[in-house]
């Protein structure tokens, strides 16, 4: 009992002891209510005298200008007074919006910035504030006159580039930024795809001129000839000089998201690219602290992922969208498969290219009959391939591919983003899921979305054909695993370069390989009802589909003939899900337009990937097919 009597008074002080910590801290938290609170600056008490300042300059010319102009933003919305001298490296070079106030000798609550390109306004300030961070945002200060550039160092600017033989805003400025941020992680230079984007969205017409930092100047001519982009590298001056020179141009190319190159753009009104990957936004220092939306301005232009949208826009003004559907069957002639030479040759394009090749593939991440680190082993092989590449895939595989292919090799590469659900034959999904997975006697291995991209090579390489980044005269289809074996690798790289220009001069042809030899009563079969079902029926392969092509104007025929031969097999109601079995009925039916070659031929290394020592030029055994 005297135990129990001496937890009760313990328990009772201990009452009191919180109700004294309660009253405390009640205290405290309204004494605090009378000072600053440094998270957000607000009071509501405060006299009226109201100072914006900024807390510390950050950075260099064009973080100080984000922060100056920010703080002139924050000031006008909350009707305050920004007071104190600019940085050293403003007041000289620009004529400033405000004339210079100093600040009173009174407390100034900091406000902190949520992330250094996102625009947060603060909630309404009362009393003295002192800004803290970078604020890399437009939406800060739109409403506040632009700062000018002294007409001093504008003089300077414009005798630099008369010297240079040019006339101001009659050129274009690549703004290179490398040294410094190259290092890390958390930014990504663009490859030259990026740049010959730019050069085509700006206007290829316009002279280039290089403004790049003190630490890019070397890098800056090394990289752009590999890039094969012709250009004129200006030797780093005063700091105010490269800045009204890029003032100056026509429109602005940046790199590294770089805050010099987009000042230039914003007090001079030029067109601005940017590169849209080059913030890698999942790093813990970019993490929910940049918006692209807050820090560039709507009106300038983004080449998104590793290469396209403007070049997207130049392809389409040209051409017009591509529908594979619809040119099938003007050139096939509808059901009755009326052969319209007069068709085939309107959709020939200009052919007159260097004879070199380009090679096109797609790697598009799903349940397959191979895992993905079988995949992964063999397209590493494929990216050391020293040869022209247009790769379409998600993002995450483009950015893999790119890691992955060698420095000297990124100007050789193009890079086009594609999702699944937006593939051509996409739109015959339900069929492909359903009674077409079950016509196919291979389904216990193949998934249906194997249908989709198997049928859909055609589609890739007449995209390719009609961007010919690369400017060739032929194009070849490779799978992604294509690149199985060392020695495949090893007959690819001994063949330089590859494929061999002997071959491409001597076969302009759709170059198929037949891995199986053809027997007379099929191609009878195919004769009589083409397109026929009987390659399906008899699970048999004829011709290979990991590496085919030509020159353009031989392979676009046989795109449309594929395309007409697959969807006619659809509307049948006949298996059309492998190409293999298509490529086996339009190689029968259309023989004046391909050369078939042996894959069991002594020469070559694997029947299957017997294309590659064809190409190398290692073997030349063709095979005829049966009258």
């Amino acid at each position: 009992m005297e135990k129990m009597a001496q937890w009760r008074r313990w328990r009772r002080r201990g009452g009191l002891l919180r109700i004294v910590v309660f009253v405390t801290c009640g205290l405290v938290a309204t004494v605090t209510s009378w000072t600053w609170k440094e998270a957000d600056g607000t009071r509501k008490d405060h006299p009226s005298v109201q100072y914006v300042r900024i807390n510390k300059w950050r950075g260099r010319m064009g973080n100080h200008l984000f922060q100056y102009m920010a703080a002139l933003g924050v000031a006008k919305a909350n009707n305050m007074t920004y007071c104190g001298a600019p940085p050293h490296d403003l007041e000289p070079y620009f004529e400033l919006p405000v004339p210079h106030v100093p600040c009173p000798a009174t407390k100034f609550g900091i406000v902190k910035e949520k992330g250094y390109a996102t625009y947060v306004l603060p909630a309404k300030l009362i009393g003295n504030v002192s800004l803290d961070g970078y604020r890399q945002s437009w939406k800060y200060f739109e409403s506040i006159e632009k700062p000018k550039i002294k007409s001093k160092f504008l003089d300077r600017a414009t005798q630099r580039i008369k010297n240079m033989g040019l006339q101001p805003h009659e050129f274009n400025a690549f703004h290179i930024r490398y040294g410094d941020k190259a290092k890390q992680s958390w930014f990504r230079f663009p490859p030259c795809s990026y740049f010959r984007s730019a050069k085509r969205l700006l206007g290829e017409q316009l002279p280039l001129v290089v403004v790049a930092e003190p630490d890019a100047k070397d890098f800056a001519r090394h990289f752009f000839k590999s890039c094969t982009v012709k250009l004129e590298v200006l030797l780093p001056g005063h700091v105010m000089e490269d800045f009204a020179t890029l003032a100056l141009a026509n429109g602005i190319v940046s790199t590294m998201a770089s805050t010099f190159s987009w000042w230039a753009a914003y007090v001079s009104g030029a067109h601005f690219v940017y590169y849209v990957d080059e913030i890698v936004t999942y790093q813990k220092v970019n993490l929910w602290k940049f918006k692209s939306e807050d820090y560039y301005l709507p009106q300038w232009s983004k080449l998104n992922g590793l290469e396209l949208e403007a070049e997207l826009q130049v392809v389409k003004k040209r051409a017009g969208l591509y529908n594979p559907y619809a040119l099938a069957k003007g050139i096939q002639g509808g059901r009755k498969g009326n052969f319209s030479r007069a068709n085939l040759n309107a959709r020939t394009v200009d052919s007159e290219f260097p004879s070199c090749a380009t090679f096109v593939t797609l790697y598009a991440r799903f349940p397959s009959k191979h895992l993905d680190r079988e995949y992964a082993n063999w397209i590493s092989r494929l990216a050391v391939l020293d040869a022209n590449i247009v790769l379409f895939g998600s993002m995450d595989v483009l950015r893999w591919f790119y890691h992955l292919r060698p420095l000297s090799l990124i100007s050789r590469t193009a890079y086009y983003e594609i999702k699944l659900g937006h593939l051509y034959m996409h739109q015959w999904h339900t069929a492909w899921s359903t009674w077409q997975h079950e016509m196919d006697k291979e389904r216990g291995k193949h998934n249906w979305k194997l249908y989709e991209v198997w049928n859909e090579k055609v589609v890739f390489l007449e995209y390719a054909i009609r961007f010919n980044v690369f400017r060739c005269s032929h194009f070849y289809w490779i799978d992604a695993g294509y690149f199985r074996s060392e020695e495949t690798v090893r007959i690819a790289a001994a063949g330089k370069p590859f494929p061999s220009p002997s071959f491409l001069n001597a076969h302009p042809k759709v170059s198929l390989l037949a891995v199986r030899n053809i027997r007379q009563e099929t191609v009878r079969t195919v004769g009589k009802d083409y397109p026929s079902s009987i390659f399906a029926e008899k699970s048999m392969d004829f011709i290979g589909g990991g590496l085919f092509g030509g020159k353009q104007d031989y392979l676009l025929q046989w795109n449309a003939l594929f395309l007409w031969a697959m969807l006619r097999l659809l509307e049948q109601g006949r298996f059309a899900g492998k190409e293999q079995n298509t490529m086996g009925n339009v190689a029968i039916k259309h023989r004046d337009i391909v050369e078939i070659w042996d894959g069991k031929a002594s020469a070559c290394h694997d029947r299957w990937f017997c294309m590659v020592d064809v190409l190398a030029g290692r073997s030349n055994v063709s095979l005829s097919i049966p009258p």
